[in-house]
């Protein structure tokens, strides 16, 4: 049998959240670099390699959906899962402060402006990668992402690896 087929464009989006920087490279090229705010102490965002699971618009985010202490309902206009557990990208309108001072201040997700979020929104597509680096918390159970990322190839190919770590 013979198949052929194309494969459509690279991006791959880097979070630093030592620098609260975002870097966007598509097909080798940085096409972007962004502020954004990550979790804060109890609440940080996950190391690992995961992808845009989802895109959504319109995301209302409460304290109950997560267990959060704090009572809060908030709203943005661009989303982008990244976990099944709800950590997303997203733009935060109410955090512009963190987000433009280097301060980590969310439950888990990645903040950015809204400008800079409609642009990364409108860029990506579903299957991107995002690589998280620079946080104290380590991506732990497999199965809240499309989990071969984050398996090494050695593992990888002996199959029937354990999904509870990474």
């Amino acid at each position: 049998t013979t198949s052929s087929f194309t494969v459509g464009r690279s991006e791959i989006i880097n979070v630093n959240l030592k620098t609260d920087k975002m870097t966007v490279v598509r097909d080798g090229k940085k096409i972007g670099t962004y502020d954004v705010s990550g979790g804060k102490a109890g609440w940080q965002t996950r190391d690992g390699i995961m992808t845009i699971m989802e895109k959504v618009t319109d995301k209302i985010w409460t304290n109950t959906a997560i267990d959060a202490p704090e009572p809060y309902r908030l709203e943005s206009n661009y989303a982008m899962r990244i976990t099944d557990s709800g950590e997303f990208i997203h733009d935060a309108p109410w955090n512009v402060g963190n987000i433009t001072s280097g301060v980590n201040a969310s439950h888990g997700c990645v903040g950015m402006l809204t400008s800079n979020m409609a642009t990364l929104f409108n860029e990506s597509m579903v299957g991107d990668a995002v690589i998280v680096t620079g946080s104290p918390r380590p991506f732990g159970a497999l199965t809240n992402q499309i989990s071969d990322w984050n398996v090494s190839w050695s593992k990888w190919l002996g199959g029937n690896y354990d999904l509870s770590y990474s």
